[in-house]
């Protein structure tokens, strides 16, 4: 098993050493230029950017569950109103 990863607390981007492990794309996207050896913030551990991104997933779901169930609403609708004129 690998060792848990470190991210920015700025830009939640993931840290390798003494920084961001893509610096092009943390400056890039970001402007950040997080050091955790001087910074007084500490880096997030992976453990909570996982918990964080399955609270998110889990939002997600929901709104997909719900936009599923309205087109599956729609189309039975749909299906009704050309059963009706044929």
């Amino acid at each position: 098993m690998e060792p848990p990863k470190l991210y920015c607390p700025y830009c939640t981007l993931e840290l390798s050493g003494d920084g961001h492990k893509n610096e092009n794309e943390a400056w890039g996207r970001f402007e950040c230029e997080y050091r955790p050896l001087t910074d007084d913030r500490q880096p997030i551990p992976e453990l909570e950017m996982q918990k964080r991104r399955i609270d998110d997933l889990r939002a997600k779901k929901d709104k997909l569950e719900l936009a599923i169930q309205a087109t599956v609403d729609r189309i039975a609708q749909l299906e009704t109103v050309q059963g009706e004129r044929t």
